[in-house]
């Protein structure tokens, strides 16, 4: 028989407290749930509260994210608290139960924290999971946030099922801190169990009233065989012994068969990859027994590679398996994968290969798409394509979260982002662990492991966040993914990617990261660093329209001016000087030079919109220079770096390139200019012209031209170089001869031509001559009228916006920070307007007098509405516009 699988979704919920029932009374079928409540499933108790509501806490459809309505949901912290979030969960599905040695299994591929599950009466027992290697280290209780369970159900199942689900909180639940930073550090403390660690409140998040308690992934009913295909596992290999690519690539296939019938089962294990079909000898298994069937390595000519994003396609192919007896397929499974092999340097400089080809990391620091877990996959691929349009080729999978869901390893791969996966422990809490936390760590992480080997995207393991696990699972992981001396006795479960056992160590040498908060752009010229930096960067004001959505006229009518503004310190605002932040942490080498505030910088403020604007003018140059900065000095002090944060799983005000909205900061457009994979730029600490060549390419007969406008947009100043630059590598050239006596502000645009005169890259900067900055003569410059035009097409399910903005050469000015947005036509006034997400080729850009710019913008239709999208255009000097057609 072959195998079928289908979602359970329709779910009831009730607090534990209330239900006198046991859960044998519970799961029959005939039972009656009085007074239950429609449950959200995946979700969590919190999700499945909001979406009934509670007395005296919060209305149906509440928004915690919103203002200070947290503030109304009470704590599991606090005394007697820990019942409100305490629940049972029921539903019923129907299922016909199999002919012959048919199996019927339940999965459960996510809980927090632990559960007790009952089908039709009866009590499943933990040590019952067939993802378990060792089922003794398991009761009757389901623990472990990142353990996978499936239970074969088929002498309980009939044509009517009712499945009941106990879900308790971890426990201990943790404490939120006056600092917000983890927590109280001290026990008992949240990291006590095996389950995230920021929803007890961190300095970038408010704390998660219920800890995101709940059954929070999928839940599925399968049919199937007698025996099952687990666990495929799937090596590729495309180098040499001295790390040359080859023309062929080798693949060695492997996977699980598990009998889970009560008599001996034979058959073979068949896959089709690349259009090559093969068949293992025949498998005999005894009843209940589990075997690994390895095929001999398959050879695939000319393959179709996996490359990161902005180095070639990262291609994917399907790898079907499927396990045949006598009496059909008993169990298939298709697993995506992409030929590509992934290497190191293991010495003080670590740098990564990719097929060969070294990759500078441009990474970013993911939190997770949604602090309360409401995941979905159209958002997981939209936030993994945001990175991928902003030239970023890395995403670290930050420890204090979750082990990421295969649905985002899919977008990654797709993408062409690589991904470093942290286990679940931070410096926070280091210890004592409780009795059985390393068995319950361990058989969550071996699962982890198997459950995301495949994906190409994957390119390294870290113990966790800024800290080691204790010394056991330490060993224990570095066993499961390199092996090696002294592996004695442990699986070796990866053996394609290094582990390292901590954050700090993904340089090869040096610990620590930051700086954090704002600096002077300069100093990220100057700085040295961790040779790959994990945790670099901090603010991240979005635009206006999302603060508005996020808070309270009066709320963003203060903005953070007073310290008194309670909300903006909630939502955890960092300001936008730093003469009151402290140091850099131990990992770098110098100070930095005080910041004052970048927002006053423009001059006063008379409004939150004003606010927002010049948060985003401070945002592009801050991400701008922080990413120029380190690749200025590529390979010769630094192999990567990793932004803190990219994104932001709620309604914060600090650390983001895109916000909660999904809708991109300054900041997302300053860093997509400095990743581009050729790039023109300016060091803004010696004044150098630097040019950055990712490409595999020599870049030969090219010419730098450099050019200074004073605020009017006259031109004041030119200067051309040849320049000549390696595959790989940063050509340094001369430095710009600043013309005497600069204007208090002036503007610098850099262009890279080829021997034809193509542009290659561009780049534009706006600077002050005075200290500290002041850009207040920016005040003075004229409206412009900008000419613009847009065409509107379908492709697929996206709309597609071909728009052309010029500035004219008689406008007496540059058109400063344009910024474009795509808004839905017919919407109620006084709301939200904005479609979201909406991807732009470039935006928050400048034009010159009588400078012309193309954009692309694309958006999904089922994002856009009804409606075909409208196209308006603001800026520093530019009246909000729509956008005519043509």
């Amino acid at each position: 028989m072959m195998n079928k699988s289908w979602p359970l979704n329709a779910w009831l919920a009730k607090k534990a407290g209330a239900v006198h029932d046991t859960g044998q009374t519970i799961s029959s079928p005939n039972y009656n749930p009085v007074n239950w409540i429609e449950a959200v499933v995946p979700g969590t108790v919190l999700t499945t509260l909001l979406k009934n509501g509670v007395p005296g806490h919060f209305a149906p459809g509440l928004d915690p994210y919103f203002g200070q309505n947290s503030h109304s949901i009470p704590d599991i912290s606090e005394p007697g608290n820990a019942d409100l979030y305490t629940y049972w969960f029921r539903t019923t599905f129907a299922v016909t139960p199999p002919a012959d040695d048919g199996r019927v299994w339940l999965y459960l591929r996510g809980i927090n924290y632990s559960a007790q599950v009952y089908v039709n009466g009866v009590q499943l027992k933990g040590s019952d999971n067939i993802f378990l290697d060792d089922p003794q280290s398991s009761g009757t209780e389901l623990r472990g946030m990142f353990l996978r369970n499936a239970f074969d159900i088929t002498a309980l199942v009939r044509q009517q099922n009712a499945l009941a689900v106990l879900v308790n909180p971890p426990n201990p639940p943790g404490t939120p801190s006056p600092k917000d930073n983890g927590g109280n550090p001290n026990d008992p403390n949240i990291g006590e169990n095996v389950t995230m660690r920021y929803t007890v409140g961190w300095d970038w998040v408010m704390s998660i009233p219920d800890r995101n308690t709940g059954i929070w992934d999928e839940v599925m009913i399968c049919t199937t065989g007698p025996v099952l295909v687990l666990n495929p596992h799937v090596v590729t290999t495309v180098l040499d012994a001295n790390g040359k690519l080859q023309p062929d690539a080798k693949v060695t296939i492997s996977a699980e068969v598990y009998n889970a019938s009560e008599v001996k089962q034979t058959g073979a294990l068949k896959y089709n990859f690349a259009g090559l079909i093969r068949s293992s000898p025949p498998v005999t298994l005894l009843p209940k027994q589990k075997q690994t069937v390895t095929f001999s390595v398959l050879t695939v000519t000319n393959p179709r590679l996996w490359w990161p994003n902005g180095y070639g396609s990262p291609e994917l192919y399907t790898l079907d398996l499927a396990f045949e007896t006598s009496k059909g397929v008993s169990d298939t499974k298709s697993v995506r994968v992409g030929i590509r092999q992934i290497s190191t340097t293991n010495d003080q400089n670590r740098v990564f290969f990719v097929n060969g080809q070294r990759i500078f990391i441009k990474g970013g620091n993911w939190i997770g798409t949604d602090a309360m877990l409401r995941l979905s996959n159209k958002r997981y691929r939209d936030e993994v394509r945001l990175h991928a349009e902003m030239n970023l080729n890395f995403i670290r999978v930050w420890g204090g979260g979750i082990a990421e869901r295969p649905e985002f390893y899919d977008a990654c791969d797709e993408y062409g982002i690589l991904v470093m996966q942290d286990f679940w422990i931070s410096g926070e809490f280091q210890g004592p662990f409780p009795e059985g936390y390393t068995q319950i760590f361990l058989n969550c992480a071996k699962d982890t492991i198997r459950m995301l080997r495949n994906h190409p995207s994957l390119c390294l393991w870290s113990g966790g966040n800024e800290a080691e696990p204790p010394s056991d699972i330490n060993k224990a992981l570095r066993c499961y993914v390199e092996g090696g001396s002294g592996c004695a006795g442990y699986e070796l479960l990866d053996g394609t990617r290094i582990y390292i056992p901590l954050s700090f160590a993904i340089g090869g040498g040096g610990e620590g990261d930051g700086p954090y908060g704002i600096q002077d752009p300069r100093d990220f010229f100057a700085l040295q660093s961790c040779p790959i930096n994990p945790e670099v960067g901090s603010v991240g004001t979005p635009a206006v329209e999302s603060i508005k959505r996020m808070m309270l006229p009066d709320d963003y009518n203060r903005f953070p001016q007073t310290a008194d503004n309670a909300t903006w310190t909630l939502h955890k605002y960092i300001p936008y000087s730093n003469r009151d932040q402290g140091q850099l942490v131990p990992c770098t080498s110098s100070q930095p030079r005080p910041v004052y505030d970048q927002i006053a910088a423009y001059g006063n403020l008379s409004s939150i919109d004003q606010f927002c604007f010049r948060a985003q003018l401070t945002n592009y140059m801050q991400y701008k220079a922080l990413f120029e900065g380190f690749l200025a000095s590529m390979w010769k002090w630094y192999a990567g770096v990793f932004v803190w944060k990219s994104q932001n799983p709620w309604t914060g005000l600090r650390g983001q390139l895109y916000d909660w909205y999904l809708d991109q900061t300054g900041g997302f457009y300053g860093a997509k200019s400095a990743c581009e994979m050729v790039h023109i730029q300016l060091n803004l600490q010696t004044s150098q012209i630097c040019v950055v060549n990712h490409s595999a390419k020599l870049l030969s007969n090219l010419t730098a031209l450099v050019q200074l406008f004073n605020h009017a947009g006259l031109e004041i100043y030119s200067q051309l170089g040849n320049v000549q630059v390696a595959a790989s590598s940063v050509y340094t050239g001369n430095v710009v001869k600043w013309p005497a006596n600069l204007p208090q502000v002036y503007f610098v645009k850099m262009y890279l031509l080829d021997a034809t005169g193509n542009v290659l890259s561009d780049n534009f900067y706006w600077q002050s001559s005075i200290e500290p900055p002041d850009y207040k003569a920016l005040q003075t410059i004229p409206q412009i009228a900008l000419m613009a035009s847009v065409r509107i097409s379908v492709d697929g399910d996206e709309y597609v916006l071909s728009a052309l903005f010029g500035n004219p050469a008689s406008s007496g000015a540059i058109a400063f920070f344009i910024r474009l947005k795509l808004l839905r036509p017919s919407t109620p006034p006084g709301t939200d307007n904005r479609i979201l997400p909406a991807f732009y080729e470039d935006n928050y850009f400048s034009l010159l007098r009588g400078e012309q710019k193309s954009v692309t913008i694309r958006c999904a239709k089922i994002d856009a509405g009804s409606s075909e999208p409208e196209l308006w255009v603001e800026g520093w000097n530019i009246t909000p516009v729509r956008v005519p057609g043509n």
